[in-house]
């Protein structure tokens, strides 16, 4: 994860170089009030596991990390682990490397450190079940 700004704001950016797009977080879309400035998109995404992914449509954004300002087109979708997933078609675009020994994410312009990953939060989830579980 590595820090950058988004339409303005500061964002987090998840960096997935097994992504072949790159993603925004409905969520963060509305945040920024341009959920008004998405527009419908074919594209139907599915997780590593398989599984169906919701889209909104797309956008195109101003971004700006690792020292580098430019505009590109997310996919908006139900996205929970940060506000924007960079993913190889961003990175191609826009010369973006890692330098994993460094844990850097570094342009044409600057770099920029990877994160430690946040340590896990508590959440509190509400579970349905089908037969009696024990949780210890």
């Amino acid at each position: 994860m590595v820090e950058g700004n988004c339409a303005g704001r500061p964002a987090n950016f998840f960096v997935d170089t097994g992504s072949s797009i790159s993603i925004i977080a409905e969520s963060f879309v509305r945040f920024i009030d341009k959920f008004d400035k998405v527009v419908t998109c074919n594209l139907k995404l599915k997780s590593f596991s398989g599984n169906n992914i919701k889209t909104f449509g797309q956008i195109k954004l101003p971004v700006m990390i690792a020292g580098k300002s430019f505009e590109h087109t997310f996919v908006v979708s139900e996205f929970h682990e940060a506000e924007v997933l960079i993913g190889m078609d961003l990175m191609f675009d826009q010369g973006i490397n890692i330098n994993a020994r460094d844990r850097l994410l570094y342009t044409n312009k600057g770099s920029s450190c990877f994160r430690s990953p946040p340590k896990p939060t508590e959440r509190c989830l509400r579970v349905v079940c089908n037969e009696t579980v024990i949780i210890p």
